[in-house]
């Protein structure tokens, strides 16, 4: 039986793609072109902390002050009625959680913003931990929770990282990857709206 949903920020409960890929032209070197849209894409293909690393443009960023310069402007963000909608519907069933390599104050920020933090019972962001796989572990261990969880996320580097802690995945088409894209890091189903989710658990739950 499912208990418990841990979500993904970027991408699922925000579209925030041209938000992270602006701050992060910014802070690259000068001696370097920015970063373009397929090349952002691609950093979210594995771990995206490991991948930027590998990127000579990103590599040398501060990425403590990136975060602190990006958190107040994630508090200005308006949350999508339906998104709200369907995680408060969510939270009367279930455990949730966010997992992210955001910072946490800039996701903190957002959902008191918009009336939504205590919809969830932990947020693990960039400060706890660089690896989705060790936030996701954590949350397994910490909360009794194993087979029973679904992870909400947007990237075939996220599958990769849930399916080494055996997390079933749903993957959103309306985030940071394409449908094609995703299907190659093989999610448990793929969808296009958050009020699938409570339907696809039914279905889990009764199989």
């Amino acid at each position: 039986m499912i208990k418990a949903v841990i979500f993904d920020f970027d991408g699922v409960i925000h579209d925030t793609f041209d938000f992270n890929l602006k701050w992060l032209n910014h802070f690259v070197n000068d001696n370097f072109k920015p970063l373009t849209n397929q090349e952002f894409r691609d950093l979210h293909n594995g771990n995206s902390y490991n991948l930027r690393i590998k990127n000579p443009k990103l590599k040398d960023i501060n990425y403590v002050e990136y975060r602190k310069v990006t958190a107040k402007a994630r508090g200005e963000f308006q949350i999508e009625p339906q998104i709200f909608k369907e995680i408060k519907n969510l939270e009367e069933k279930f455990q949730l959680f966010i997992v992210s390599s955001a910072g946490e104050q800039g996701i903190i920020n957002y959902l008191n913003n918009n009336n939504i933090i205590n919809s969830f019972k932990e947020i693990l962001g960039a400060e706890t931990h660089r690896s989705k796989e060790v936030k996701l572990q954590t949350v397994l261990n910490k909360y009794n929770l194993s087979n029973n969880t679904l992870f909400i996320t947007d990237t075939t580097g996220d599958i990769l990282e849930a399916h080494k802690v055996n997390i079933k995945t749903l993957a959103v088409d309306f985030g940071f990857h394409s449908k094609d894209h995703l299907q190659t890091a093989k999610p448990h189903k793929i969808i296009s709206c958050l009020s699938e989710i409570n339907q696809i658990i039914k279905e889990l739950n009764n199989s």
